[in-house]
């Protein structure tokens, strides 16, 4: 097996080729979908030709990636698909029953949202994150298709009133990461 392949198997990733560079810019040509493409730090799956693409990938006899994969916006660091606790501190830790499942009667505000606006938002936009680029569809493949939040520029909450909303200019496809952290931010923005 090529280093590729043992990281795609250590991850569980499922794919019909793996390939392996440690500075991330240059493989061996890509033949079989979905691939993917390894550095020292983390990988990118590609799902298909049109990915290379839209990534600016260049197939010859090698696959030329002109700004290394961890540029690329799906790139994932393997640091965090390792994450997992040695098993003798599993057995330390004290037992503590986590209980859930009890109904709480919850009154909140509920700001009414235009569907048509969300809509026209994404027919303008895509299903692409304004934020970070990223395409929920070509990481998780075809049961994310169409799947994107939609934030509203200005906090529907703070107009405090109804209002004429533009979708152009109002509103941003955003992944839900992403669209978390817009929220925390103090001005709410998504750049």
């Amino acid at each position: 097996m090529s280093k590729g392949a043992d990281l795609a198997q250590e991850l569980g990733i499922e794919c019909k080729q793996a390939l392996y560079s440690s500075w991330g810019n240059f493989y061996g040509a890509i033949t079989d979908f979905p691939c993917v493409l390894f550095d020292e730090n983390g990988f990118v799956i590609v799902t298909s030709e049109n990915d290379l693409q839209s990534f600016g990938i260049k197939v010859a006899k090698r696959t030329n990636v002109p700004h290394r994969i961890a540029s690329l916006p799906t790139y994932q660091l393997l640091s965090a698909w390792r994450v997992s606790l040695p098993e003798e501190l599993l057995k330390k830790l004290p037992h503590v029953a986590h209980i859930e499942g009890a109904a709480v009667t919850v009154t909140v505000n509920r700001y009414e949202r235009d569907r048509t606006a969300r809509s026209k938002c994404i027919a303008h936009y895509g299903c692409v994150c304004h934020a970070c680029g990223i395409k929920l569809s070509d990481v998780y493949g075809t049961v994310a298709a169409n799947c994107i939040h939609v934030h509203h520029v200005t906090p529907i909450a703070s107009v405090k009133s109804e209002y004429e909303l533009d979708p152009i200019r109002d509103l941003r496809p955003l992944c839900p990461n992403c669209h978390t952290i817009a929220h925390l931010r103090q001005d709410g923005t998504c750049q």
